[in-house]
């Protein structure tokens, strides 16, 4: 093949014109693709930068429904980092992941000009409606797993466990003369507490006091974190004492998850358009994706039953949204606008122009049948037996066949009556001339 004939694509489609389509080589195909993923990561990096810069941020809007659900349990809001790293390789992990995410836009829209020009107009509107609400969905899944799903499955979980364990006294009266110190209960911290100063601090349930003050004025606050029991009954034996990491990386496969599932009613269109489901289909099977959207919520999830519920039920939720959606945009049945392609060249065929057929190509002849003219029990015909065995047990005339009404057309070569009258030849030697042709021994019986 020419050097110069690379392999080449075509780009025409419908309401173009021919002499205006793009060719471009497979090397220029590489270099466009390489040049769309450099300005891809290019434009990453401003989002990392930011990200990186408000990552104390982020983490903090991550760990909070876990703080807050700790002060609503009267445990204190903390949690633990066991490792000098620990805390950073998280801040890092989250900003590298909510770069991803946000600059995903930036990143298929450089996917999307390399691959656009391959695909047909119906193809592009197709993308067109499926990214963006694919999008919405993703955000709205994570959203409603940090403000609803999350938050109510860790109320659950942190009230489990801080019943298990717990030491009980009946109360008793105190001693005659014993006054017990009383300390004011506050939801927030003195303006200019004085040197010895006590309170109570409701919002994070502990005990604070004031235990000096600086040149410039500050107050020194020493800080006795607990837990709120009833009376007669002893702190938890399980402390909820979550790690950082831990914590984050449940959160973030949790979220991935319900991006996922929150994807139900872009894959009921796709199905749909493509003509696998239909609005019968979806009725029909409606209780297998009800039963379907459990499992996944209990596949999904930690394993309680509040998560299974409020990963499950909007699963359901959203598949009927897609049943609607497909209701409101069936599948177009209009003739497709493939480009046909030509075998010899690898290009598109602009519309209208002539499909040369390939030619006719007549099918291999059958293989002659074989040639019994070289063996020489055929040469001389004349001492064959008047009438052979059948493996059956029927008996033939040398020129009839089973199944056949006429004799073979080389009858004429194999006569059992010689033409003159002269005796018969004599066989070769070697060769019982009353042998059965079909197996078995002189007397005409098949073995």
């Amino acid at each position: 093949m020419d050097e110069a004939r690379s392999v080449v694509r075509r780009i025409v489609r419908p309401g173009e014109d021919t002499p205006e389509a793009k060719t471009m080589s497979f090397l220029e195909h590489l270099d466009e693709l390489r040049s769309r993923l450099m300005w891809a990561v290019l434009g990453l990096l401003p989002i990392l930068i930011a990200a990186l810069y408000f990552g104390p941020q982020l983490l903090e809007l991550v760990v909070r429904p876990v703080l807050e659900k700790l002060v609503e349990a009267g445990q204190p809001p903390e949690m633990q980092s066991t490792s000098p790293f620990e805390t950073f390789f998280t801040y890092v992990k989250l900003s590298l992941i909510v770069t991803l995410i946000v600059g995903g836009p930036w990143v298929l829209w450089n996917l999307w000009r390399f691959v656009a020009p391959g695909l047909f107009p119906r193809e592009r509107k197709l993308v067109y409606l499926m990214l963006p609400m694919s999008a919405v969905l993703s955000v709205a899944g994570v959203v409603f797993l940090w403000s609803v799903a999350l938050p109510t499955t860790l109320y659950f979980m942190i009230n489990f466990s801080t019943d298990i364990g717990v030491k009980q006294a009946p109360p008793e009266p105190l001693p005659p003369g014993l006054v017990l110190p009383q300390y004011p209960v506050l939801k927030a911290d003195p303006p200019e507490p004085k040197l010895g100063d006590v309170w109570f601090n409701s919002t994070f349930n502990d005990l604070r006091m004031c235990i000096g003050v600086n040149s410039e004025g500050v107050p020194s606050v020493f800080s006795i974190p607990g837990a709120k029991v009833k009376p007669g009954r002893g702190s938890a034996t399980l402390k909820q004492q979550y790690k950082v990491d831990d914590y984050t990386n449940t959160f973030l496969s949790l979220a991935l998850g319900f991006a996922i599932a929150f994807q139900t009613p872009v894959v009921v269109l796709i199905l749909g358009w493509i003509g696998i489901i239909d609005q019968a289909f979806l009725s029909k099977y409606r209780k297998h994706a009800i039963m379907a959207s459990a499992v996944v919520g209990a596949i999904a999830t930690p394993g309680d039953p509040s998560m299974m519920l409020l990963l499950g039920i909007p699963m359901w939720l959203l598949y009927e949204l897609g049943a609607i959606l497909l209701r409101i945009f069936p599948p177009k049945r209009d003739e497709l606008d493939d480009v046909p392609i030509d075998p010899d060249e690898g290009e598109s065929i602009a519309p209208g122009a002539p499909i040369t057929p390939a030619p006719y190509q007549p099918p291999p002849s059958s293989p002659n049948p074989p040639d019994n003219s070289v063996d020489e029990r055929f040469q001389n015909a004349s001492w064959r037996p008047k009438s052979y065995f059948d493996p059956t047990g029927e008996k033939y005339s040398p020129d009839e066949r089973p199944g056949e009404s006429t004799p073979p057309s080389d009858a004429t070569t194999r006569t059992t009556e010689p033409t003159t009258n002269s005796p018969p030849a004599e066989p070769p030697p070697g060769v019982d001339p009353y042998a059965n042709p079909h197996g078995g021994d002189s007397s005409g019986k098949p073995s």
